[in-house]
């Protein structure tokens, strides 16, 4: 499938760095044969800007996968609603953090999505791309929101990730034409954002912890280092910015 991936920003500022979450999926997406298409709204050089239709159409688009942050939220379900109405064909997926931490309420707030995927979306995606495809039954898809006849619908949820290195790389080649504050720290030198791990084992009472939530998960040391170096030789990066949610070892 032709599917296009949207990372909403805040509705108000620019986003500080690179949406991780999105090109995790693109590139298990790409892994799996799928034509993907990356839209950062919050990049500097789209503005604050949704996709246009234009680029919508020429890209011959299928399905559009939604990040939700609560932030901003309305302004991107308007946009949601005026999209369905000028391509009624075209599957909506949502997910991110809004979308996982209230998955009934935002399937409610946004009537237009066909689909919400919660927690995370590496392997639900896929399927849910493939169930589509072959038009086969949704209840086997696990981490997943769906409407029938007019009634919404959902899985049990999936499994947390265990041996992350078996996720591929983030797809940042549908950055690189996008700028972002956190790859610019150091002057004169470009840094990568990624992750070492996932999860954290404490109970912040101001943390929301939805989408990876309390289960602690490491890569290890030597897909790590294989990542920098790839992206190093592939994108030039200088240096590195870990986006892990604790710091935490033994």
């Amino acid at each position: 499938m032709r599917i296009m991936l949207v990372n909403q920003s805040n509705g108000k500022d620019f986003n500080h760095n690179p949406p991780l979450g999105i090109l995790y999926l693109a590139s298990a997406l790409k892994r799996s044969g799928h034509e993907v298409a990356v839209h950062d709204q919050g990049a500097r050089e789209n503005n604050l800007g949704y996709p246009s239709f234009d680029s919508v159409q020429k890209f011959n688009t299928e399905a559009i996968g939604f990040s939700l942050y609560t932030f901003g939220l309305t302004n991107t379900l308007k946009y949601i609603k005026e999209l369905k109405q000028a391509f009624p064909d075209i599957k909506i997926i949502l997910g991110g953090h809004h979308s996982t931490a209230l998955p009934e309420r935002t399937m409610f707030d946004c009537p237009e999505a066909d689909f919400l995927v919660y927690g995370e979306g590496e392997i639900t995606i896929v399927e849910l791309l493939k169930a589509i495809e072959d038009r086969s039954d949704f209840r086997n898809v696990n981490g997943l929101y769906y409407r029938d006849r007019g009634n919404i619908i959902s899985t049990p949820p999936r499994p947390y990730s265990q041996n992350l290195n078996e996720i591929p790389f983030p797809a940042n080649e549908f950055i690189q034409g996008y700028t972002y504050p956190s790859e610019n720290i150091s002057k004169g030198k470009k840094v990568l954002n990624m992750l070492a791990a996932r999860g954290c084992p404490f109970h912040c009472a101001y943390c929301n912890k939805a989408v990876y939530g309390s289960s602690y998960r490491r890569r290890s040391p030597v897909n790590v280092v294989d990542e920098i170096e790839y992206m190093f030789d592939k994108f030039g990066y200088d240096e590195v910015m870990f986006h892990d949610e604790i710091v935490y070892g033994q």
